[in-house]
């Protein structure tokens, strides 16, 4: 990919004093070494960037998008004295963006806010903050809540705006967009790959676009099999090896570059880092501090820690959903700093982190989807991987290589992934399980109170704009309505109204307009951030618990059920015999009810993943997790955060329900999966430092709570929990702590 442009397609950063940025903001660029604006940076700015206007920005990975947006920023925020919103599509890029922008402005007066997690708060803190990053599934939940402060925003930035093509997340952001342009007047800036109809996405939004494919450093792509590199015009050798891959990642780091080695699946991330460290360890010295740390990152290393720890000392690593999050971030660290010379990691740190490589290998073109099989990954996605080879003030170029299987399939590679054009994005919304949420809260937050207003607000979305036919989004939309009045989330009346056809009828036909409003369940899971699917089951679920004992499998369970603890633990074929047979042993315990154990797979696939939940809360280490469900501990911790949320719900359906008495149960098994224990710690893991083994320590010594700390002598403690814990724990219950080491010190 070339990258040669003229002079005059450049900007000198001091020229934007002139246009209203402050001179202090020029000298954060210059001090980060930026002395002038690139050519997409430049278009931006004639285009009308710091006037308001809106804009899509479609760039190449590394191409400077950011300096884009945090120019609109200042200029927001300083100058317009408005509110500015940061979108991300990940929680690790919002984490990065809010380092940096903190690090860059909040020493001029700019005050910036991360809001990631929590789906049932207005976070009414966030109206003294000027720049609010969010997810936008977190801006969504925010509007739900009905924050006070929307009509203080003047920028959004939504950054990797493509997304709007993914079938999970694509209609969130699609309706976000849509809802925040009804309520308020604001200037949106979205920042897309080089997609292929980035004209249409910009017509949408009434938006100026700035296309371009300058990057910073020159990008070289090819495809590569049996040792050899195939580019345009010129095939280049690397040293033979039996692996083939193993050569190229001996022929990278030996001339004293680092690779990101992309595969499909976790497994594969794991084995290929393994083979990487074979070479790897040749050129890498000094790594036992670094693979200390990465044991140290949990409070108990699993295998897959060790594995980890062991790859590091050779100065591999992989990076995949199933490490802890400071077991990434010691990755992406020591690989920034050069320790690391090999990633090999799935496409999810494509779409996460800044982590650029000389060279980006993707290994695997196809990926597994449930129920399809293997099947080939968008041009897009390849784009996306490729574009992190380079590292601007670092290398002259980068190189991406795709793996052909073999020599014919070369050509094929070259055709289909090095030289096509990345496909266009088409919206997902008219699909009816995304509809579902998104119809509800509409309702519920009054955004539109009949069917005539709902589809109004639908001829304002993407879809609309991109297919202009709606007759396939009226269908769905109706039957959603429908199922959330039977669900008894919506209620309506009729009105007649002669002078207009019903939307949900033909042109030709007259009917009554719906006038719709939500119950009072309708609007809690709103606000609860739900399926009303999952709603619906957790409501005959609290009706069947009136009947019955409540266990903790049988809530556990049930949560598991929702669609939200999507995906499940896999079921394999080792796994159908135990699992019938502990289900048959508590199938007196569980309160899904009948509809729900329809579907064999789901039940199953359930009742596994409660039972690896179970096993957290029976005191199980997370190796025997491993081992047994094949759980890590990233994906033990995002597997908590989901069950704790959707326990929340529950909690909060049965008290409109008028189960209340669930709630107490609920709100003890909450703690326990916080801290992974059985039911008599829960006290004592209330204490801050306190963790599951330390628990166990105490109550093995006759410790059940703080107040019982007293009768415990300080050496026992000591022994017990180690002479920091005991200090600590002596001086909450009042205890002169010198005095009990001096008395130690004695005997």
């Amino acid at each position: 990919m070339s990258t040669r442009h003229d002079d005059d397609e450049f900007m000198d950063v001091s020229e934007v004093v002139k246009l209203g940025i402050p001179s202090k903001v020029v000298s954060v660029f210059e001090r980060e070494g930026i002395t002038r604006f690139n050519p997409p940076q430049k278009m931006a700015l004639d285009s009308g960037l710091l006037d308001g206007k809106n804009m899509v920005v479609a760039c190449p990975t590394a191409s400077g998008k950011t300096i884009i947006a945090e120019l609109a920023i200042v200029n927001m925020v300083l100058n317009l004295k408005k509110k500015a919103v940061y979108i991300v599509p990940l929680k690790a890029l919002g984490s990065e963006k809010y380092k940096e922008f903190r690090e860059k402005y909040e020493g001029m007066g700019v005050k910036v806010a991360l809001s990631m997690g929590g789906h049932d708060s207005k976070e009414k803190w966030l109206a003294e903050y000027d720049v609010i990053i969010v997810t936008c599934e977190k801006l969504d939940s925010l509007i739900r809540h009905g924050i006070d402060w929307v009509r203080d925003i003047g920028l959004v930035v939504c950054d990797e705006i493509h997304l709007l093509n993914d079938v999970s997340r694509g209609p969130t952001l699609e309706v976000t967009i849509t809802r925040l342009r009804d309520l308020t007047q604001f200037q949106i800036l979205g920042l897309s790959a080089t997609i292929n109809n980035s004209d249409e996405l910009s017509g949408w939004l009434g938006a100026s676009l700035v296309k371009s494919d300058y990057r910073p450093v020159e990008l070289a792509v090819g495809a590569y099999y049996d040792c050899k590199m195939y580019f345009k015009g010129e095939t280049q050798e690397v040293g033979k090896m039996s692996d083939s891959l193993l050569a190229l990642i001996e022929h990278i780091v030996a001339s004293g570059k680092q690779a990101i080695v992309f595969v499909n699946s976790r497994p594969s991330a794991e084995s290929q880092a393994e083979w990487a460290g074979t070479v790897t360890k040749k050129y890498s010295k000094g790594m036992d501090k670094v693979s200390s740390s990465v044991l140290s990152a949990v409070g108990q290393p699993t295998k897959q820690c060790r594995r980890l720890a062991r790859i590091v000392s050779d100065g591999a690593a992989f990076h995949h959903a199933g490490l802890a999050p400071k077991q990434k971030d010691i990755v992406e660290e020591n690989f920034k700093n050069g320790k690391i010379k090999v990633i090999c990691a799935t496409p999810t740190l494509a779409a996460g982190v800044n982590l650029p490589a000389a060279y980006v290998v993707v290994r695997d073109l196809s990926r597994y989807m449930g129920g399809y099989g293997m099947r080939p990954i968008p041009v897009l996605e390849f784009q996306q991987m490729a574009g992190r080879a380079g590292r601007p003030k670092y290398d002259d170029k980068g190189v991406a290589l795709a793996c052909a299987k073999s020599e014919y399939d070369v050509e094929r590679v070259m055709d289909e992934y090095v030289n096509a054009e990345c496909e266009k994005i088409f919206s997902k919304l008219s699909l009816e399980p995304v509809l579902r949420s998104h119809i509800l809260s509409l309702i519920a937050t009054g955004h539109v109170y009949s069917d005539r207003q709902l589809m109004d607000f639908m001829e304002k979305t993407f879809y609309a704009f991109q297919y202009n036919d709606l007759f396939e989004l009226e269908r769905n939309v109706s039957k959603v309505v429908d199922m959330l009045g039977d669900y008894k989330l919506v209620e309506w009346s009729e009105e007649g109204d002669i002078s207009s056809p019903s939307l949900f009828q033909s042109a030709n036909s007259y009917h009554a307009v719906r006038k719709m409003r939500a119950t009072v369940l309708g609007r809690r899971v709103a606000e609860l951030y739900v399926d009303p699917v999952t709603a619906w089951l957790f409501v005959h679920a609290i009706r069947k618990c009136a009947s019955m004992r409540v266990s903790e499998i049988g809530l556990l369970h049930l949560v598991c059920s929702a669609l939200e603890m999507r995906p499940r633990l896999r079921v394999g074929k080792g796994d159908y015999e135990w699992i019938y047979e502990e289900a048959e042993k508590v199938s007196g315990r569980l309160i899904v009810p009948d509809f729900a154990r329809a579907d064999e797979d789901v039940f199953l696939s359930a009742f596994k993943t409660a039972s690896a939940l179970d096993a957290w809360i029976d005191e199980r280490s997370e190796d025997f997790l491993m081992d047994r469900f094949r759980m890590s501990p990233g994906e033990l911790r995002a597997k908590l955060d989901n069950c704790d949320w959707l326990l929340y719900a529950v909690s909060e359906i049965a008290f409109i329900c008028g189960s209340e008495g669930l709630r107490g149960v609920i709100d003890e098994l909450r703690v326990r999966l916080k801290y992974g224990v059985r039911a008599e710690l829960r006290e004592l893991v209330r204490i801050r430092g306190i963790g599951r083994v330390k628990a166990r320590a105490l109550f093995k010594i006759g410790v059940s709570d703080l107040t019982s700390v007293r009768e415990v002598g300080f050496s026992e403690l000591v022994r017990a929990v180690g002479q920091k814990s005991a200090e600590a724990l002596k001086k909450k219950v009042g205890d002169d702590v010198t005095k009990l080491k001096a008395q130690r010190r004695f005997r």
